[in-house]
């Protein structure tokens, strides 16, 4: 068939992209997504790129801008719904490519198998369906790896390795971190090329991608926001990169393996594996640069403080890519094999698949933390301040309530902040403002007990009454909702 070979990557991006949009988040799910909203919607109205926490994201930003423009043109004027369209539409862009990336290292019949796993993955999906700059960064990710494969023909092999170096660049724009982690291996990529790079290609490669992120970067420090920019990014740094031990170092191990096996299930990571041992046994070029694709990013993460199931989407690639090999292996190897990999294929759909689309079906139709700050609006007098953690942005905006920030720590919070927070919380009740704290306000980002055992012996804590309560920290993947307690503080 004479275009077969765009018929099936259309039809499997036409799949994704409604089985994306079928699950849309009906709200932001986690508080990035509604910052990101935020920011998107400020940088729309005035015109000034806004940053947040971190890096910035800076070109997350612009994008989310741009669908808010889009969707206003159609009197659809909800940010949250733009942001998370965003990630629609930009996570099913990177099933296609990815589809590409396959086929160009493996082979048609791996590709479809490889893809199909790849779209299906909680983490994938998860992040695909509400706005982050994760389903972005895929997208520039996969569209710079595919341009610097097919660079490696002779066929305008310059052009072809500027539009990478571009998407490369675009890719540092909105996760600069990521970019960071994946230099070596796209270093390793250019190394393997069938024709000789010289290291004045390799050279123009990486200055060009450098370029273009910097490019969104000069906003945050070239005006009157640098020395808060920089502030905040050193803040930044501080949470993400710990003083380690032995004890952190482990259970960062532990944990990020733990959302590998979930995300994979044990079956499907053994395919992975497998699929890279073949790839080794055929002495595929590439092995070199999916095993550095998958190994540099996920052993970094270990680093982190924050160690996330998001931190596994790029690592997810090249296993996904593996695990295709591994199939098309096994389909092609006689009856009984062919019915192992049918057999692996339901597997993985019906334990991994399955109860990710029943979870993301739920967030569909309903928004808990939302239902939960209007719960807290209508149980709560006009007047009162809220005290909770980084939902605080949450209960702000849709629970209409006043909040007072509370210092927030995964390792040590000072007695200098303790008191400072103190003088704040004092002055309100003082004036006559009644205050709240959730359970989650209450114990959580509280080291050693050191905040809770602090309002615990300076203030009366009354039980005012529970909420449902949906916590995304551990992942879109991860179904945590609970009853959130509320409580009264009052002076002893």
């Amino acid at each position: 068939m004479r275009y077969k070979h765009i018929i099936i990557p259309c039809i499997l991006l036409l799949g994704s992209f409604i089985l994306r949009l079928l699950l849309i988040s009906k709200g932001p799910f986690s508080i990035d997504c509604f910052d990101l909203a935020l920011k998107a919607e400020k940088t729309y109205s005035s015109g000034q790129l806004q940053y947040m926490f971190g890096p910035g994201y800076p070109f997350a930003i612009i994008l989310g801008a741009m669908f808010i423009w889009l969707f206003n043109a159609f009197n659809i004027s909800s940010p949250i719904f733009a942001v998370n369209m965003m990630s629609v539409v930009t996570g099913s862009l990177a099933v296609f490519f990815f589809y590409r990336i396959s086929e160009s290292i493996t082979d048609q019949k791996s590709a479809i198998f490889g893809t199909v796993l790849f779209s299906l993955n909680p983490i994938v999906l998860g992040y695909s369906v509400y706005g982050t700059s994760n389903a972005p960064t895929l997208l520039w990710l996969c569209v710079s790896v595919y341009f610097l494969i097919i660079s490696r023909e002779n066929k305008d092999s310059l052009k072809n390795l500027l539009l990478s170096a571009v998407f490369f660049g675009l890719l540092g724009g909105t996760r600069l971190q990521d970019m960071i982690f994946l230099s070596i291996p796209i270093a390793s990529l250019l190394f393997i090329s069938k024709k000789a790079y010289r290291i004045r290609r390799i050279f123009v490669f990486f200055l060009t991608a450098v370029s273009v992120s910097i490019l969104f970067y000069l906003p945050f420090v070239l005006t009157d926001m640098r020395i808060e920019y920089l502030s905040q990014l050193t803040r930044f740094r501080a949470l993400n990169v710990p003083t380690y031990s032995w004890d952190f170092t482990k259970e960062s191990f532990f944990k990020i393996h733990i959302y590998l096996l979930n995300a994979l299930l044990p079956i499907g990571l053994i395919t992975s594996l497998y699929g890279l041992f073949i790839l080794v046994r055929n002495k595929n070029p590439f092995t070199l640069f999916l095993l550095l694709w998958f190994f540099i990013p996920f052993e970094i993460t270990i680093r982190f403080a924050t160690t996330y199931s998001r931190y596994l989407l790029i690592p997810i690639v090249p296993l996904s890519i593996a695990a295709g090999a591994c199939l098309s292996y096994l389909f092609s190897k006689g009856r009984i094999f062919k019915m192992a990999s049918i057999l692996i294929l339901c597997r993985i759909f019906y334990f991994s698949f399955l109860p990710m689309y029943k979870l993301l079906d739920f967030r569909h139709h309903r928004s808990v933390i939302i239902e939960y700050c209007k719960w807290i609006n209508g149980i709560t007098e006009k007047n009162a301040f809220m005290i909770s953690c980084d939902d605080r942005s949450f209960i702000n905006h849709y629970g209409d309530r006043e909040i007072i920030s509370r210092p927030m720590d995964s390792f040590h919070i000072s007695r200098e902040q303790l008191e400072e927070f103190k003088t704040r919380l004092d002055e309100k009740l003082e004036e006559g403002y009644p205050v709240y704290i959730t359970a989650i306000g209450l114990y959580d980002y509280s080291p050693n007990g050191e905040f809770t055992s602090f309002m615990e012996l300076h203030y009366r804590i009354k039980y005012a009454g529970k909420g449902l309560y949906e916590d995304w920290h551990s992942g879109a993947e991860d179904r945590r909702i609970f009853y959130n307690s509320l409580y009264k503080v009052t002076k002893k």
